[in-house]
C-alpha cells in the first residue's frame, strides 16, 4: 500500500512538474529538456556521493532496508512510524538505519541502546532537528522543545515548572466545574479560548503532517505544499496576541512599585519569564522578547494538546474496562470522603512505543493493567528504562509537574463526579493515528450521568 507520505511526494510532484510546463514558452522547448535533464542527474550524482560516502565509513552503519534512489525509504514508510519501526526492529534488530529522502535516520529500539543515546552519550544528542514547520512554530527554535542544546536553552529550563504547574491545573479544574474564566477587564474571555483551542489544533497537525521539504531540504524554498506558509499564518496570529500581552505588563511593571503578583502572592508565569531576562543582562533574551513568546507557545501546546491527548486515552480503556473504572472510583471515594557508526547530522529517533510494549520487559504488555504500576516504586523520570513517558537523559520533558499534575485532577474529577457510557450501537475501537503527537483515530464520545448526589461533592 502506498503511504501518506508516498502519496504526498507523488501529488507534489505532478502539480510542479504541471505548473513548470505550463508556465514555459513553447520556444524554449530545448532549454526546459536541458534543465530537467541536468537537474534529474545533478539529483543521482548527489545520491550517488552520499551512498559511497556511508559505505566508506571505517565502522559500518546499522543494517536497514534499502530504498529507491533520491527518495530512499520514504515510499514506504507509511503514516504511523512507530508501527512501521517496530515492524523493521523484527526483522533489522534494536538499532537500524534508513534513508528518508536525503536524511538518513537511525532508529533505536531498546532500553539498553536508548540508555546510550540519551544518557551516557546525551551531550552528543542532545541536539535537534525540527521540521520547517517546527522552526516556524517555535521563532526559529528558539523555545524549549525544538532549541539546540545551548546557553539559552539552558536559561530557559530554569523556569520553576512546579510554579507553573500549582495555577495552571488549579485553573484548569475549577473552569472545568465552573465553566469559562473571566478575564481581569470583567469580560468573559471564552472567545480567546475558543480561537486559542482552534489554532492550537491546527498548530499541532502542521507539526505532524509530512513535508516533503524536510526530506529534500532543497525544496524548502518553494514550499510545494503550503505547510510554511500555513505554520506562518498560525503563528503571526499568535503573535500578536502574545506581542499585546506582553506589552501591557511591561507597562504594568515600570509603573508598579512592587512586582506583580497573583492575590494568593503567587507570580504567573509571564511574570517569572520577564523576571528571568531581566536578571539574564547578557542573554539574548532582552532583544524583542521573542524568547518569551516562544516558550509561551510551547507552553500552551504542552499543556493543552498533550493533556487532552493522555486524558482521552486514559478515558478510553477505562471505558474498555469497566472494572478498572469502578476500582478508581472507589478509591476516589474513599480518599475524598476518607557498536555502530552514526554519522554527524544523522536524525535519532527513539521508538519508546515499541520499548513500553515489549512482552521482555511488560507482562503481558498489550493489557491495560492500571494496577501493575501500584506494585513498586515506578519512576517515570528516566530513571527506569522500562517506563519512558517523558523521555530521559537532558532532554527529557520540561513540563512534567505540569503533565503529572493536570492529568491525574482532569481524569479523577471526570471519575469521581461522574459514571460514564459508550453510546448504543457505538463500535469501540482504541486505534492511533501518528503525530508530533500520536492521538487516538476517532475521538472518543462517551455519555455522563451524575454520580453524586449532593452537588458540593463536585468541587
Amino acid at each position: 500500500m502506498i503511504s501518506e507520505v508516498a502519496y504526498e511526494i507523488y501529488h507534489t510532484i505532478i502539480t510542479f512538474w504541471s505548473w513548470w510546463w505550463e508556465v514555459q514558452n513553447e520556444q524554449d522547448e530545448l532549454a526546459r529538456a536541458i534543465l530537467t535533464i541536468s537537474v534529474m542527474i545533478l539529483l543521482l550524482v548527489c545520491y550517488q556521493w552520499k551512498q559511497s560516502y556511508s559505505r566508506n565509513c571505517t565502522t559500518p552503519l546499522p543494517p536497514g532496508p534499502y530504498g529507491l534512489p533520491v527518495v530512499g525509504y520514504l515510499p514506504f514508510i507509511g503514516s504511523n512510524l512507530h508501527e512501521r519501526f517496530t515492524k523493521l526492529a523484527k526483522t533489522y534488530g534494536p538499532i537500524f538505519s534508513l534513508r528518508l529522502g536525503s536524511k538518513l535516520h537511525v532508529v533505536v529500539n531498546s532500553m539498553d541502546l536508548v540508555k546510550v543515546v540519551a544518557h551516557d552519550m546525551d551531550q552528543t544528542f542532545a541536539n535537534r532537528s525540527p521540521p520547517l514547520t517546527a522552526l516556524i512554530m517555535s521563532y526559529g527554535g528558539l523555545d524549549i522543545v525544538f532549541s539546540n542544546n545551548n546557553a539559552h536553552w539552558r536559561n530557559m529550563r530554569k523556569v520553576d515548572m512546579n510554579e507553573i504547574a500549582f495555577n495552571t491545573s488549579l485553573n484548569v479544574v475549577t473552569s472545568m466545574l465552573w465553566g469559562r474564566s473571566k478575564s481581569p477587564e470583567g469580560k468573559d474571555s471564552g472567545y480567546l479560548g475558543d480561537r486559542f483551542r482552534e489554532i492550537e489544533f491546527k498548530i499541532v497537525e502542521l507539526l505532524g503532517a509530512p513535508n516533503i521539504s524536510d526530506y529534500f531540504p532543497m525544496l524548502k524554498w518553494f514550499d510545494l505544499q503550503r505547510r510554511q506558509r500555513d505554520m506562518q499564518g498560525l503563528v503571526e496570529y499568535v503573535d500578536r496576541i502574545f506581542e499585546s500581552i506582553i506589552e501591557k505588563r511591561i507597562k504594568i511593571n515600570s509603573s508598579a512599585m512592587d512586582e506583580v503578583v497573583e492575590e494568593d502572592g503567587r507570580k504567573d508565569i509571564l511574570q517569572i519569564l520577564l523576571e528571568l531576562t531581566r536578571d539574564q543582562k547578557d542573554a539574548p533574551t532582552q532583544s524583542n522578547g521573542i524568547h518569551i513568546k516562544a516558550f509561551l507557545l510551547d507552553l500552551i501546546i504542552a499543556a493543552t494538546d498533550t493533556t487532552s491527548t493522555v486524558v482521552e486515552w486514559v478515558m478510553a480503556e477505562i471505558l474498555n474496562n469497566q472494572g478498572v473504572m469502578r476500582k478508581v472510583q472507589d478509591e476516589l471515594t474513599y480518599v475524598i470522603v476518607g557498536s555502530y557508526n552514526i554519522p554527524k547530522g544523522t536524525i535519532v529517533f527513539m521508538n519508546i512505543w515499541a520499548i513500553q510494549r515489549d512482552p521482555k520487559n511488560w507482562t503481558n504488555p498489550l493489557e491495560f493493567k492500571p494496577e501493575r504500576f501500584l506494585k513498586g516504586n515506578w519512576d517515570y523520570k528516566g530513571n527506569s528504562l522500562k517506563f519512558l513517558p517523558f523521555g530521559i537523559g537532558r532532554r527529557i520533558c520540561a513540563g512534567i509537574p505540569l503533565a503529572e499534575k493536570m492529568s491525574m485532577y482532569i481524569v479523577a474529577s471526570l471519575l469521581h463526579s461522574f459514571d460514564w457510557m459508550l453510546p448504543k450501537d457505538e463500535d469501540f475501537e482504541l486505534s492511533d493515528k501518528f503525530g508530533i503527537v500520536t492521538k487516538k483515530k476517532k475521538p472518543l464520545i462517551a455519555i455522563p450521568s451524575q454520580r453524586l448526589s449532593d452537588s458540593n461533592l463536585f468541587v
